[in-house]
Order: C-alpha cells, then sequence, then structure tokens
C-alpha cells in the first residue's frame, strides 16, 4: 500500500496538519495505523509524536516505513512535515489471516481543499496500478 498525498497551493501557504487512522481488516484479525502531517514534525522519526510498531506477539497489522536515513523503521504512526509540497508513505501489512486485505478510513480526516490524497495497493517489487482519491471512498480492498 502507497499513500500519496499533494497539497494544494492554499494548503502551502498555511499549516498543514492532520492526522488520518487507517484500519486494515484480513479475517478476523483489525490493526490500525495513523499517518498525517504537522509543521512542527519531520520527515524522520519524532520521539512523542511518532509510534515505532512492537512485533510482540506476532499479529495481524498495519505499519508505516519510517524514512529516517539512518535506519528503516516500521511505524503505528507516522507524521510528517507539512512543508513538503508531496508526502509519500509506504505501508505493510503482516501476518495476514486470508487472502483480502479491505482498508478502511474517514474521508474527513483529511482537510477540505487542502490538495489530493490518494491510496494504491501494490505487492512487493510492484508498483502502484490504480490510484484511489481517499476524500471520495473510504475504503478499498486487495
Amino acid at each position: 500500500m502507497m499513500l500519496l498525498i499533494v497539497p494544494s497551493m492554499l494548503s502551502m501557504c498555511i499549516a498543514l496538519d492532520f492526522r488520518m487512522p487507517i484500519t486494515a481488516s484480513c479475517g478476523g484479525a483489525a490493526a490500525t495505523a495513523t499517518f498525517g502531517v504537522s509543521p512542527s514534525a519531520t520527515n524522520g522519526f519524532d520521539i512523542g509524536t511518532d509510534q515505532i510498531h512492537v512485533p510482540f506477539p506476532p499479529a495481524f497489522s498495519l505499519t508505516f516505513e519510517s524514512i529516517d536515513t539512518l535506519v528503516t523503521l516500521a511505524l503505528d504512526i507516522d507524521i510528517r512535515s507539512s512543508r513538503d509540497s508531496i508526502q509519500i508513505w509506504n505501508g505493510a501489512t503482516d501476518n495476514e489471516a486470508g487472502s483480502i486485505v479491505i482498508l478502511q478510513w474517514n474521508p474527513t480526516s483529511f482537510p477540505a481543499d487542502s490538495g489530493e490524497l490518494k491510496i494504491g495497493f501494490h505487492l512487493p517489487a510492484d508498483t502502484v496500478s490504480e490510484w484511489i482519491d481517499m476524500t471520495e471512498r473510504d475504503s478499498i480492498s486487495q
């Protein structure tokens, strides 16, 4: 899964600040991870803002990959800088209990007129074939 934010010109002039939880479900299991932007966040790991995923005990999970240059972390919460014109999150699910994963979110979590917010699925070593507008739909599955 990949998420893409392209802020509008208006939101680049003001401080875009939001958080959007996404819930993944597969079989009878569910997991939630949160992404967003803030003017006070960096694009690396921010203590007190971002949250590292603890994979014990092993269970179905949804995480975002940090973009720290020193180490790659799986994050349950990944808040990035709103000062950048484009942000891309790489998300992943682990320990799926079935073959279909459903992702759900609340489209109103993204501030109106703030730009584009898109989501797309892809398999490892593949690319996204279709981008979905997250302000117009509240779920996708694959």
